[in-house]
């Protein structure tokens, strides 16, 4: 284990004693220099310069020789008087138990704290026969830890890195699109149902960033955890332009950003490594980087973007924090007033009146000026997919299936169609289906994945139907259906098919005892006298 003092903080008095130090030291360099080659000529010069600085003879000389030595002005410098801070002075059996001690068990994962280390130690030394030590004496032997070392050995690799290592280099992008970082993230709000009323949960939120621009390219606000459909809606809402977006939802601000992005890069979540997704990205020629594993910093641009969002989310009625402390009594739940839609218009005002007009000190004016600029400086222009519509459905997630005589089967419901029949009459067997999760009452199917047909569900409600909502309605169905059944007792069921299984057994043997006593009985060989007892064949005489 490595014990070296580290740096602290200095108190007042300590800096205005420094301050002290250094302009007697300067004083002194100064005033000693005539004599560094030739020394003090004379008692008289001596003594003006002891009378000057108020020192004595023998220190004068003693100042020369070290001037001599090192000709620096700190080698004149006093040192504090006293013993140095964080000093430890243990006796050779105690510093072993200390240190053993620290080592081997402080030193650990499930962080003990100073004072149950306090009472173990001072338990061993007792029992060596030793005096025990102060709290102040451990404090300060655990202040000569490094800083690194402690965080490492009691937080982990990753929290020291993140804490204490110095990055190499930096995410320099020059061109908007070329990089674009996405994200997901829980707010730190509670939302209600704009009809009851009642809260609903915390929403997910799906962002994108230009990292060139610092730009957000688009958003994603849903009730469901993240997943194909979610990342699909964001870039679907990045890629394309957002006015008739912003004017259903009434946001009278500008968002003129639009475009395919040369590259994705993304942490390593499960969603964000599904197939539908990277499949629909390489249609378009769109590479997926994922950010190495436990480096974190190469996300921080889109991460820093997040925690703005939440700060202002902070703000709002219903908010719970981000952390317990800061929470304190307030009540979510109760307070909570505001709807997703809602939700979704002030983080859009939030970011399209506020943080896009910002300065960021690394681009050296605002997100919207530098989007602006650097595509009039390239003097070109975003590229946008031909088909919209297509560009939705190269996205969306899919599964592969064999035509049933029912039709298609998903999620437990039959989707038919004329085209599915006829593809059914040509012999065609195993086909691609696409579905919106947030909808299922219509499915994409193809045999080809090129060309696509539309399937309705044989269960067609007026309204949209999710995944969830239909399974959870089979659910209820399934429930109220069996809750109806009268199933017999499994013990009452076991012992009459046993009694039924015994009364068998005992007819089949009652049955074969009589058939036994009906035949003839026969006699034994040796009382026949030879081959003689027999008159005719099959008799007995």
């Amino acid at each position: 284990m490595c014990l070296v003092v580290r740096a602290t903080i200095m108190s007042k008095n300590d800096i205005a004693r420094d301050e002290r130090e250094w302009a007697r030291a300067f004083a002194l360099r100064k005033d000693l220099a005539p004599y560094i080659h030739t020394g003090f000529q004379s008692n008289a010069v001596v003594k003006d310069f002891c009378r000057a600085h108020e020192i004595s003879k023998s220190s004068a000389y003693r100042l020369l020789n070290r001037l001599r030595a090192n000709d620096r002005a700190a080698a004149l410098r006093r040192s504090k008087p006293g013993p140095k801070k964080m000093s430890i002075r243990f006796c050779d059996e105690t510093e072993k138990v200390v240190y053993d001690y620290l080592r081997k068990v402080f030193l650990k994962r499930n962080k003990i704290s100073v004072a149950k280390a306090l009472k173990q130690i001072n338990g061993e030394l007792s029992d060596l026969g030793l005096p025990g030590i102060s709290k102040t004496a451990l404090t300060n032997r655990i202040e000569t830890i490094p800083d690194r070392v402690l965080k490492l050995k009691r937080h982990g690799g990753t929290a020291a890195r993140q804490a204490y290592q110095i990055i190499r280099g930096r995410y320099v992008v020059k061109d908007p699109l070329a990089v674009v970082q996405i994200d997901h993230t829980v707010l730190d709000i509670m939302v209600v149902d704009p009809d009851t009323c009642e809260c609903i949960g915390r929403p997910y939120l799906t962002v994108l960033l230009d990292i060139a621009t610092r730009m957000p390219t688009g958003i994603y606000l849903s009730m469901n955890a993240p997943s194909a459909i979610n990342l699909m809606k964001a870039f679907h809402r990045s890629v394309f332009p957002k006015a008739e977006y912003l004017a259903e939802l009434g946001i009278p601000y500008e968002w003129p950003v639009y475009g395919l992005p040369l590259v994705i890069s993304s942490d390593n979540g499960t969603d964000l490594k599904s197939e539908a997704f990277n499949w629909g990205l390489e249609q378009y020629g769109v590479e997926h980087i994922f950010r190495p594993v436990a480096q974190p910093h190469l996300g921080g641009h889109v991460e820093r973007f997040i925690g703005t969002i939440q700060t202002f989310v902070h703000t709002l009625p219903g908010t719970t924090f981000s952390n317990i402390e800061k929470k304190g009594t307030y009540q979510p739940e109760k307070q909570a007033t505001l709807s997703l839609r809602d939700v979704e218009r002030l983080l859009l005002e939030f970011i399209l009146r506020d943080y896009v007009h910002d300065r960021k000190r690394r681009l050296l004016t605002s997100p919207m000026n530098a989007w602006n600029v650097r595509w009039r400086e390239s003097k070109s222009r975003p590229h946008l997919p031909s088909d919209p519509e297509r560009f939705r459905l190269d996205f969306l997630p899919f599964e592969n299936r064999n035509i049933q005589r029912e039709g298609l089967e998903l999620f437990g419901m039959f989707y038919r169609s004329e085209h599915l029949q006829k593809m059914k009459n040509c012999g065609v067997q195993n086909i691609t289906i696409k579905y919106d999760p947030t909808d299922i009452r219509i499915v994409q199917f193809s045999a080809d994945n090129e060309t696509y047909y539309e399937a309705r569900g044989e269960h067609f409600p007026r309204n949209p139907l999710s995944v969830d909502e239909f399974q959870k309605l089979r659910k209820t169905r399934e429930e109220r259906l069996n809750a109806s059944l009268s199933v017999p007792d499994a013990a009452e069921a076991h012992d009459f098919r046993k009694q039924i299984l015994a009364d068998a057994r005992k007819r089949k043997k009652a049955a074969t005892s009589s058939e036994m006593s009906s035949l003839p009985q026969g006699r034994d060989i040796r009382d026949l006298g030879g081959f003689r007892g027999f008159s005719e064949r099959g008799k007995l005489s």
